[in-house]
């Protein structure tokens, strides 16, 4: 027997509605499969489709002046008089109104269906992350919104040992849903980070959900400081807590352990400062009070405002040109980048091109590597020769501060040698989608 999350998965299109329209979700790169229902028709069916429901077919004919005519098929038994538009590997651009039409007996006929993208499941508040506190044995109730275009399929991933108990999904609208569930921390150790899988044939989101002790408190959870100020960490437990347990602070960066740090108690607090905030600072801070069979926590996180970071450079001969390459973390963005020959700011289009884009980097905080968001900024100097070889520079700037990248003449130099035979056309294309193109 067929499970309903295994029938999801046959299928990359189906249609729902009925009557003269109804719509068809299609998922991006899939074949679309559009059936006429009219068959054995006293005239031509013709299929028609975005823009403007121009013509695509006539019976089995295609119609070679579309754009997209070369991803068009018509199948189906023709003898019948059975035509299924088929259009190949289906795009955003291809979305819209497609229709079916023809004349039966002197009775015009049409038949509409509206092609529309399935997409992934979308949480209506945006969010990746939940934060909930109770106590033990304290079910907490559950509930968020997913925009999505046929029924999502909720799984609970990554447990910490706790009871996931009751769930349900209620349909609000044809393309709303409700998801509701419980969750229950047995023991001390069952407080910690849940995570949820939300799925439909279109593909899957995940989040994580945090269930903290209410014995323990952060007073506040979210701190935004400016790179060389002072911030303090606060954590409030009971009385009876505060007494009998240890207490640590945990630092991690993206999932990355960066260290352990004693607070210190005042009472029925514990406090962590944070006497110069740089970029490092950056991350979540756990304030945990344990003792040998029980463990009570509680999380802020901290976002530090702080000048750019380089975190890598490099630079490349490909063909007959030549790449610089900055990686660079900066909360926040940059606002400016500027690339230097010579100390003369570049700014001829015809020699260099120059680009600014989002990238994964990776930056060393206390010895850990750690993956983050942040930017590249690429110069690409055409037909370099020996006559180019110089010192250039790459200055990045935020409302806080710049710094200043030198690429050596020995660098340079270096990256001659290697003659590396990459098409530079090749290297370009890998930067056409840019985020923020540099003017001159």
């Amino acid at each position: 027997m067929l499970t309903q999350e295994f029938i999801l998965y046959i299928y990359s299109a189906f249609l729902t509605g009925v009557g003269d329209s109804v719509e068809l979700y299609v998922t991006l790169g899939s074949t679309a499969e559009f059936n006429c229902p009219y068959k054995e028709t006293t005239d031509a069916v013709i299929w028609r489709g975005p823009q403007q429901l121009s013509t695509y077919a006539v019976n089995n004919k295609i119609n070679k002046n579309v754009p997209n005519s070369r991803r068009i098929k018509i199948d189906g038994n023709f003898a019948a008089g059975e035509y299924i538009l088929k259009l190949l590997n289906f795009t955003k651009d291809d979305e819209g109104t497609y229709q079916c039409d023809t004349i039966n007996n002197d009775k015009a006929l049409k038949f509409k269906i509206e092609a529309l993208i399935a997409e992934i499941p979308n949480l209506i508040d945006g969010k990746s992350e939940y934060l909930f506190y109770a106590k033990l044995k304290e079910t907490i109730n559950i509930s968020f919104t997913v925009r999505s275009f046929e029924t999502p399929m909720i799984k609970w991933v990554l447990p910490a040992g706790g009871n996931p108990g009751y769930g349900q999904i209620n349909q609000i609208n044809k393309t709303m849903f409700q998801a509701i569930f419980t969750l229950t921390a047995e023991n001390a150790y069952q407080f910690g980070s849940y995570g949820l899988r939300i799925r439909n044939d279109a593909g899957d989101v995940f989040i994580k959900i945090h269930l903290l002790s209410s014995d323990v408190r952060i007073v506040k959870t979210d701190i935004h400081c400016n790179m060389w100020s002072s911030v303090n960490l606060t954590c409030q437990t009971t009385s009876d807590i505060a007494l009998t347990f240890e207490n640590i602070w945990v630092h991690t960066y993206n999932d990355v352990l960066i260290g352990k740090q004693a607070g210190q108690i005042k009472g029925n607090f514990s406090v962590l400062s944070l006497p110069f905030c740089v970029y490092q600072n950056t991350g979540n801070y756990s304030c945990k009070w344990f003792n040998s069979t029980e463990e009570y926590t509680a999380r802020a996180t901290v976002y530090v405002r702080s000048r750019p970071v380089c975190a890598e450079k490099k630079v490349q001969h490909v063909g007959d040109g030549l790449l610089l390459e900055v990686k660079f973390y900066s909360d926040p963005a940059p606002g400016l980048v500027f690339w230097y020959y010579k100390d003369n700011i570049i700014t001829s289009v015809d020699k260099y091109q120059r680009h600014l884009k989002l990238a994964t980097v990776q930056l060393t905080i206390q010895t850990k590597i750690v993956t983050t968001n942040g930017f590249v900024a690429i110069l690409i100097i055409k037909n370099f020769t020996e006559s180019d070889i110089a010192v250039y520079k790459c200055a990045i700037k935020n409302s806080l501060d710049v710094i200043d990248v030198h690429f050596t003449t020995k660098m340079i130099t270096e990256a001659m040698l290697e003659r590396n035979r990459t098409d530079i056309h090749q290297m370009t294309g890998k930067y056409i989608n840019l985020v923020d193109p540099i003017s001159n």
